[in-house]
């Protein structure tokens, strides 16, 4: 462990994960009767290779991230009593945050890409030769809109996970009393504001957005440690409705989503997804 540590120190994170590997190698085949301590030593050895995934991570990298994600699940699920669990979800929330954001980088640079694979293609001239070659091209846009497919799938699933952790987080330290940062839990409630604002649950937006805004019920000290954090939340959730609308708007594939929503006659009535991303970004701005 202290080997592995020292790795870490040297930023060669490759050769601290093969030795935190190692121990839970070795510390599996102890015959010894002290197994308490050596389950200690597994358990160490397990939650810093989750550590090393994420703080070590490339930031432009995914793989990492979805390392780090499942390995804190797995510790969180497996309900060891010596384990900090507000700590490890808090970190298991960033590093969703963090895949989510690698995520939607990608995305954008892959919308990118299809759109101007398909202006090159709808450019047919008479000469054939203006074309490269349209199968390749065709091929290329079916395997980018597979990659769009996928992880958009995935930034569902970062979303769902980061509302049921948050959501967890919050029920149980607001239960148990425990001592918690008061700029943790405004940064989980920014999380959680974050993806129902993702998944589409407005309602739950601002419900969020009323307990860091306005909610008198909140303690005073509580209510001055989120400053920064209601800040964040709102010039954030701003712009992404702002970017979300204007990527829908600007993609005719996209464009075409359409929302229910609300009537002013109290019935129902069908919105443009981008329209209803740019309004709410008015509202907040």
């Amino acid at each position: 462990l202290r080997q592995a540590w020292i790795y870490r120190q040297m930023d060669r994170p490759e050769l601290a994960l093969d030795t935190y590997y190692s121990v839970l190698t070795a510390a599996s085949q102890q015959k010894v009767d002290n197994l308490t301590r050596f389950s200690r030593i597994v358990l160490v050895a397990r939650s810093q290779i989750a550590n090393t995934y994420y703080e070590d991570a490339d930031p432009l990298e995914l793989k990492d991230y979805i390392s780090a994600n499942d390995l804190y699940e797995r510790l969180l699920k497996s309900n060891q009593e010596e384990l900090n669990t507000n700590l490890l979800e808090l970190k298991l929330l960033r590093s969703l945050f963090k895949a989510d954001e690698i995520s939607r980088i990608k995305l954008r640079k892959l919308k990118l890409k299809r759109s101007s694979l398909q202006k090159m293609t709808s450019k047919k001239t008479e000469k054939s030769e203006d074309i490269a070659n349209p199968f390749t091209n065709d091929t290329e846009l079916k395997q980018i809109q597979a990659d769009i497919k996928k992880l958009n799938e995935e930034r569902e699933k970062y979303w769902k996970k980061m509302k049921e952790h948050a959501t967890e987080f919050i029920q149980r330290t607001a239960e148990s009393g425990a001592i918690v940062s008061h700029h943790h839990t405004g940064e989980v409630r920014y999380y959680q504001i974050m993806a129902n604002s993702a998944l589409g649950n407005h309602q739950h937006v601002q419900q969020g957005m009323e307990v860091l805004l306005e909610n008198e019920s909140t303690p005073n000290d509580q209510r001055q440690a989120w400053a920064a954090t209601r800040v964040r939340v709102v010039i954030d959730i701003a712009n992404r409705l702002f970017s979300r609308g204007k990527e829908l708007q600007e993609d005719p594939i996209e464009r075409k989503l359409t929302v229910t929503v609300p009537a002013p006659d109290g019935g129902q009535r069908k919105l443009s997804v981008w329209r209803q991303c740019l309004e709410a970004a008015v509202v907040y701005y």
